[in-house]
């Protein structure tokens, strides 16, 4: 058993440190003003794609819930209380809150009811069958809008809590 775990061990060091499978990004195109721009040197590359993190980090600030005191209380978990509550579904919304954050706000306690319960479906996923059906995609298929694609999931289920957690996700979600 000990000779496994250290293989594995070393199966995931080598995967760390070897080359990385997917060639370097050689050629990126932005679209500004309407004009499609190309960018072929690596200091241009790293420029535009830290450009667009920052304004992708930085669009929550301007999301509707940061003009009221949900987000004080919310930021860098200073109010634990309030996230239990809201994780829970017992958190009262305030009515000046904008429709589709009241919404978010109900579903993050529908599904924090279930996930803290581990109820779910008639059909639980067990996280061994998470983890086998991740590992049979290929990584840079993508796997929603939000741009997370499966070589998040790849390295998420490295981890046993991860695995179950998504597996446990999954099963909350999947329709009845």
């Amino acid at each position: 058993m000990q000779r496994e775990s250290s293989k594995k061990s070393w199966s995931l060091i080598k995967r760390t440190v070897s080359d990385p499978r997917s060639p370097s990004v050689l050629k990126i195109q932005k679209v500004v003003d309407g004009e499609v721009l190309e960018y072929t040197e690596q200091e241009e590359i790293e420029k535009v794609i830290q450009d667009e993190c920052e304004v992708r980090f930085t669009l929550a600030h301007s999301a509707p819930i940061m003009t009221t005191l949900l987000r004080e209380q919310l930021r860098y978990l200073s109010d634990e209380e309030i996230a239990r509550q809201i994780i829970t579904g017992t958190y009262d919304i305030p009515d000046d809150l904008d429709p589709a954050t009241t919404k978010i706000l109900e579903e993050i306690g529908r599904m924090g009811v279930k996930i803290v319960n581990e109820e779910g479906s008639e059909r639980d996923i067990s996280p061994e069958e998470f983890k086998d059906f991740i590992k049979r995609i290929k990584e840079f298929t993508s796997s929603s809008m939000s741009g997370i694609h499966y070589g998040h999931y790849k390295a998420a289920i490295q981890d046993d809590f991860s695995t179950k957690f998504l597996a446990q996700q999954l099963t909350v979600m999947y329709p009845t």
